[in-house]
């Protein structure tokens, strides 16, 4: 139990990180509001430190929140049998791995961001991946006993960010931060 605390933490850590991106810079948080290509690269170029502040939060919260989760996921496999946190995990790890390669882009080229020329696969790759992989957590979460409106917030909650995901196309994601938060935080109360 001692370890699982402790994995909660870093789940928490990278939550709060990446939501702290995404919100506590306001120079760069107003870029995903524009919808110009000439005033995301003014945003760009007037608030260079910003943005790359920014972009290494988002690499820390997304590897940390994903690392955590698999920890978790690792600890209890010695406990319970639930195939779904391992799966889910696999799931984030490799969504961290798109995420943060296309942090990369936007890290080393911000322009790239500025003109939409960073491959869509990534990012969508990474929010496919990382709605398959929460929901998968939900499952596992039902299977070894935590509480299970935590389980069901995870499933539900994936399903419903999916069906907006295809109609609005797209999803801010620090939504699915607002989720590993909660667990976190329930887990580190159990």
């Amino acid at each position: 139990m001692v370890a699982s605390r402790s994995y909660a933490w870093i789940v928490i850590l990278g939550s709060l990180l990446f939501l702290i991106s995404a919100f506590a810079l306001p120079n760069v948080a107003r870029i995903y509001m524009e919808k110009t290509e000439q005033g995301r690269a003014e945003i760009l170029t007037n608030h260079p430190t910003e943005w790359k502040i920014h972009t290494v939060l988002f690499v820390l919260g997304t590897t940390l929140t994903a690392i955590g989760l698999g920890l978790l996921a690792l600890s209890w496999q010695s406990t319970h049998s639930s195939w779904h946190l391992l799966a889910g995990a696999a799931l984030l790890v490799i969504g961290f791995i798109l995420m943060d390669w296309h942090m990369g882009y936007r890290y080393f080229n911000p322009m790239s961001f500025a003109s939409n020329s960073i491959p869509v696969w990534l990012f969508a790759g990474y929010s496919l991946l990382t709605m398959v992989g929460l929901a998968l957590f939900g499952f596992g979460y039902l299977q070894i006993g935590l509480p299970s409106w935590l389980g069901w917030l995870n499933i539900i909650g994936m399903a419903a960010l999916f069906i907006l995901a295809i109609i609005f196309r797209d999803m801010p994601p620090f939504v699915y931060y607002l989720f590993t938060l909660t667990a976190g935080i329930v887990i580190l109360r159990i």
